[in-house]
């Protein structure tokens, strides 16, 4: 029997899908500030600091849903996972075809859909789950808290020694730590945190995301281009503990709200189908062109409301890819439950 999805976690997993947009409008698109320009114009980028730190955690709350609920790794499962990466990436080639800016072949389509790091990642993450889950049902809460203290430990490690088995958190490694850090709040610290306010959380939240920008603007100001370097590329990676901080805090925020909400829902249902679509290495380069234009076309305060609605625009049309994907996925199942009667009667027969 289907389960009903809790609208609160899939509100937060369609803002955190914009937290991604953002992302990819921001230093994605437009390249780290440069210190020399920052230290010359210091008022002009905290606006850009404050957009970037506020959305960093986007990724690590991602995967944090899927740990807070639990992943149920099934063969159908897996499947219709594959399925929507397959389903995005052959649209995306098929609309570059149309548009006469595609001639390679089904090959190339297929490994600009599979080569995406997050999809990797996730499908890892995925494959692992069931004995992620069962270590953390059998182990204690120390055991877990242990494992979680060894693995931020391997984490800091990893970065000060440039090993990169963690890749700044796009190795699956860090899905794992991420997944079961979230396991860990849900069954031990919301229990026990139910008695402090969430407004704290919030306001824990923001004081982090100010945290950073006033370590990165105070880089820029003090005129400090290796602490401003450092700030850069430790603020940006999803391994940083404030960006990990960030993450639970929004999580124990959103678990909070009594919402059930079937067009949240439903809008929801289609964040996996955003990345896949916008990410894409036909698309990336026009997604980034089209916030470039804005900004050289219109004045600051018009190209970033145009932004908002340039991203609310990419979701929209993700979402119609997606119901697609999801019409084609019921029919494929249909016909494959109505097929398999015939073939058991048949066997049966001999």
């Amino acid at each position: 029997m289907a389960t009903t999805r809790q609208s609160n976690m899939e509100l937060l997993r369609v803002i955190t899908m914009f937290g991604i947009l953002l992302l990819h409008a921001n230093y994605f698109c437009f390249g780290y500030p440069k210190f020399q320009l920052v230290n010359s114009h210091i008022l002009t980028y905290p606006g850009r600091y404050f957009l970037e730190y506020l959305c960093i955690s986007a990724v690590d709350v991602f995967v944090m849903i899927s740990g807070w609920f639990g992943i149920r790794a099934r063969l159908n499962g897996a499947l219709r996972l594959l399925y929507q990466i397959l389903f995005c990436g052959v649209a995306v080639g098929l609309f570059m075809i149309a548009r006469g800016q595609l001639t390679s072949s089904f090959g190339r389509i297929f490994q600009n859909a599979c080569g995406m790091w997050f999809v990797w990642s996730y499908l890892m993450l995925y494959i692992l789950s069931p004995a992620l889950n069962a270590f953390i049902e059998k182990a204690s809460e120390r055991e877990v808290r242990n494992f979680l203290w060894a693995m931020l430990a391997m984490e800091l490690f990893d970065k000060l020694s440039n090993l990169s088995l963690f890749f700044s958190g796009f190795s699956p490694l860090h899905f794992v730590f991420i997944y079961v850090l979230a396991r860990y709040i849900r069954l031990y610290l919301a229990p026990r945190w139910q008695q402090v306010s969430t407004h704290r959380f919030v306001i824990a939240f923001f004081g982090l995301t100010l945290l950073m920008v006033s370590l990165q603007w105070l880089a820029g100001f003090v005129g400090s281009i290796k602490f401003y370097t450092h700030c850069t590329h430790y603020f940006t990676i999803y391994t940083n503990p404030l960006c990990i901080a960030q993450a639970a805090m929004l999580i124990l925020i959103f678990s909070r709200l009594k919402i059930q909400n079937r067009t949240i829902n439903y809008l929801a249902s289609a964040a996996l189908a955003v990345y896949l679509l916008h990410q894409n290495p036909y698309v990336r380069q026009e997604y980034c062109d089209i916030f470039r234009t804005l900004h050289a076309t219109y004045p600051i305060a018009l190209a970033l409301v145009l932004d908002f609605v340039a991203i609310c625009c990419v979701y929209l049309v993700a979402v119609g890819v997606d119901t697609l994907r999801q019409i084609s996925w019921r029919w494929i199942e249909n016909l494959y439950y109505r097929l398999l009667p015939k073939k058991e009667s048949t066997e049966s027969s001999h």
